[in-house]
């Protein structure tokens, strides 16, 4: 399992791309087990994925960096507002490791699920919990009754390198079908260019231009993207 999948607004692209939208530069169909088709693999956490009724919805792509979920009242935004309290995230989280090392943190408790952190908080039995940040999101939309928000954790890459980073999510596809990755990239530049994702994470209460701000350096670069490649951004959006 990942850390929390912070990222950013690829949303709509497995939509277009399943619902029979994809094609090639040549305007040809790439290669998939079914013509016209891209058949996934998904999780089903809101708001980045679900399937209901028959159609597939939500948000994916690539977000920010870790964000602390605690009570309204509260505004713990820095690895040394931790000393001496509780902070709550599932298992398997490779933040795990490192929060364990946080000078004077109070208790780190772990958890088998989301939910499981989210009761907790609410009831005030810890004090701070470290989720993907659009599922937090979208559970503080949905329950405002609740009293929670998300505060960005201000970064020591030095001392703590895994949770003062953005994180990329990316679609792994077979090296033989370049006709389908870049069928895929098409749909993304649109995505971005037509600010898509941009309205659909406004939806599940992730409308905030910090929520499509790229990380400020891109690992994929030198890997499978030139020396010069930037990331999209949806700057035009705001305007």
């Amino acid at each position: 399992m990942t850390c929390p999948r912070v990222k950013s607004a690829f949303i709509a692209t497995t939509l277009l791309i399943a619902g029979g939208f994809i094609t090639s530069a040549s305007g040809e169909t790439p290669k998939t087990i079914q013509p016209g088709k891209l058949t996934i693999a998904m999780n089903g956490d809101m708001p980045m994925t679900q399937l209901k009724d028959g159609k597939l919805g939500g948000t994916d792509g690539e977000l920010f960096g870790t964000l602390l979920a605690q009570k309204t009242e509260h505004n713990w935004h820095s690895f040394a507002d931790m000393k001496g309290h509780s902070v709550a995230t599932v298992t398997g989280f490779t933040l795990v490791p490192e929060l364990k090392k946080v000078d004077g943190i109070g208790e780190v408790k772990l958890y088998d699920t989301s939910d499981g952190v989210m009761q907790d908080l609410i009831a005030g039995r810890i004090d701070m919990a470290i989720l993907d940040p659009p599922l937090m999101q979208y559970a503080i939309k949905e329950h405002p009754e609740w009293k929670l928000h998300q505060v960005a954790l201000d970064p020591e890459p030095d001392k703590y390198p895994i949770m003062s980073t953005k994180y990329n999510v990316i679609f792994g596809v077979n090296k033989e079908e370049p006709e389908l990755a870049e069928a895929m990239n098409a749909v993304i530049r649109d995505i971005w260019k037509e600010c898509i994702n941009v309205k659909t994470m406004a939806n599940y209460g992730l409308g905030d231009k910090s929520w499509f701000i790229p990380p400020p350096k891109n690992p994929r670069v030198g890997v499978d993207r030139k020396a010069d490649y930037a990331a999209p951004t949806a700057d035009h959006c705001f305007k």
